[in-house]
Order: structure tokens, then C-alpha cells, then sequence
């Protein structure tokens, strides 16, 4: 008995088109359409607090593409698990990869939370590896 809440695919299907039509297409309407209006956003890069709204999104993708980097994104992986959702992805930025994974809840297929940790990546020779921080 999972009430009204649409099944795992759907909810997937979801994420990616918001990830496809975000990036993709560079279209940041689909903000409005896949996110709820009370929407809570959490990212180590705003602080420990919540960021309630849609606004913040917006934001986000219009900065990210006033930068020109035309990034298409790329999901890596997607797993399903009750009405939440993780997907780790890459976004091509010419000289600089980002790397994240975000989670998403859906309610009645729009996503009503996300907890994103995303950052630049640079292709480390082996031997740094080691030098650089995995877990802090």
C-alpha cells in the first residue's frame, strides 16, 4: 500500500529529465516544473541549515550557465529506494569536471527534497592520490 506516491522508475524518470532539460537543454524551467514550490535544498555548500523554495535552483543553473560552460550532464548511477532517489553524476565544464551525488525525495512526483554534494574534479596522477583527502 504505497497510497498516491508513483513507483521507483517514475521517480526516477523524474530526476533525469530535471538533470537532462536542467544541463542538457539549459532549460531552467523545468525547475518550476519537477521541483515542489516548498522545496528544501541541503548542500554542504549552504551551511548545515535548509534552503526552503525553488529560487535558489534557478540561481544556481542561470550562474552555471551565464558561465558558458554549455556542460552536458552525465548520470553515473541511479538507485531507488522508497520515495527517495540517488543519483551520482558528472558535469563536462571544458577544463573542469564536476563530480556530485544528489537525493532526492519525491512526493506526488515532484521533488520535495534534496541533499546534493557536488565539487570540481581534476584528473589526479596515481601517485597523488594518496595526498588527497577521500572522506573530509
Amino acid at each position: 500500500e504505497k497510497g498516491n506516491s508513483m513507483s521507483s522508475e517514475g521517480n526516477q524518470a523524474v530526476v533525469t529529465k530535471f538533470l537532462q532539460e536542467a544541463f542538457d537543454r539549459q532549460n531552467v524551467d523545468i525547475v518550476d516544473e519537477v521541483f515542489a514550490s516548498d522545496h528544501v535544498l541541503r548542500s554542504p555548500e549552504t551551511g548545515t541549515e535548509e534552503v526552503k523554495g525553488t529560487k535558489v535552483i534557478k540561481r544556481a543553473l542561470e550562474d552555471y550557465h551565464t558561465k558558458g560552460s554549455g556542460a552536458g550532464c552525465t548520470i553515473l548511477n541511479q538507485i531507488a529506494e522508497d520515495d527517495w532517489i540517488a543519483t551520482s553524476y558528472t558535469l563536462g565544464e571544458g577544463q573542469e569536471d564536476h563530480m556530485g551525488v544528489m537525493f532526492s525525495r519525491l512526493v506526488d512526483s515532484k521533488i520535495q527534497e534534496t541533499f546534493v554534494v557536488a565539487r570540481e574534479v581534476s584528473s589526479a596522477p596515481e601517485e597523488e592520490w594518496e595526498d588527497r583527502k577521500i572522506f573530509n
